[in-house]
């Protein structure tokens, strides 16, 4: 028998597929199977809104919400400890809940097409996020917090988000993020904004740098001073075996003398005659 077209089917390897259902909330009946579902494609609805309790998606690992009506997430998107990936592009987010810093495993966090107008510093909570897309919103600013994430955020997408006139301080550590972010606001309005914030990162860079130098100067003028005195204790050594060696041959030249001299008597003091030593 063929299934119904509304009905709720979670494939083999934790599949549910759940697009253009034309939802504005999801069933109630999607609950029952959602301790199986790993994998969740909602888009192409018109979800307003996401249930308050998320938690019994307990293995959801992927989650699309692309081109719904969402205006915002339920705080218990931090219940979602396995989410590897959040998708949630063309809506009309207006901000997220600090609970997504809870999304400790997220790699992947696409925000385009959306309404935000800033980004919390919980965002820094999410050790291993690797992508963030925030392309076509309404941020001024990127937190500072999003520079704890240097080492691991290797894409960070911000284009066409004109009022964006700072970037992320200390993420200049990253090449290639940096350079995306360069990239995102180089244009007539913010142009100058951002060759100030970069040439004063990159001054404090230098600065330090210079600093870090005149330590290695340092730090090499005391090798050298170290290196001399080294270079004496082995000169000193050196002597010191020298003059032991002497010793050593004076010590045995007059170990010979007496002994010859022990002979001549011992045969007749009377005629004995002392060698020069």
């Amino acid at each position: 028998m063929e299934p119904e077209e509304d009905s709720i089917i979670v494939d083999g390897d934790g599949t549910l597929d759940l697009r253009w259902r034309g939802w504005k909330e999801i069933e109630p009946l999607t609950f029952s199977v959602a301790s199986q579902v790993v994998f969740l494609n909602l888009s192409c609805n018109q979800l307003i809104s996401l249930p308050d309790e998320l938690s019994p998606f307990e293995m959801l690992k992927v989650l699309n919400l692309n081109n719904n009506c969402l205006v915002n997430l339920p705080r218990s998107i931090g219940s979602l400890t396995k989410l590897e990936e959040l998708r949630v592009e063309h809506n009309s987010l207006k901000a997220l809940p600090d609970e997504i810093g809870k999304c400790r495993k997220l790699r992947i966090l696409s925000l385009r097409s959306n309404e935000l107008s800033r980004i919390l510093p919980t965002i820094g909570e999410c050790i291993r996020l690797k992508e963030l897309d925030l392309e076509e919103n309404d941020l001024v600013h990127v937190p500072y917090e999003i520079s704890k994430l240097k080492e691991t955020l290797t894409k960070i997408s911000l284009r066409n988000n004109t009022n964006l006139t700072t970037i992320p301080e200390k993420m200049h550590d990253n090449t290639e993020t940096i350079l995306e972010i360069l990239t995102v606001l180089y244009s007539k309005t913010n142009l100058i904004n951002t060759i100030k914030t970069s040439t004063s990162e990159m001054s404090a860079l230098t600065a330090k740098n210079q600093i870090e130098i005149v330590k290695l100067k340092a730090q090499i003028e005391e090798l050298q001073i170290e290196k001399k005195e080294l270079q004496d204790v082995k000169n000193s050594c050196r002597r010191y075996l020298l003059l032991k060696q002497k010793y050593q041959d004076t010590k045995m030249r007059i170990k010979n003398w007496i002994e010859f001299v022990k002979r001549m008597f011992s045969r007749d003091s009377r005629v004995a005659i002392i060698p020069e030593f």
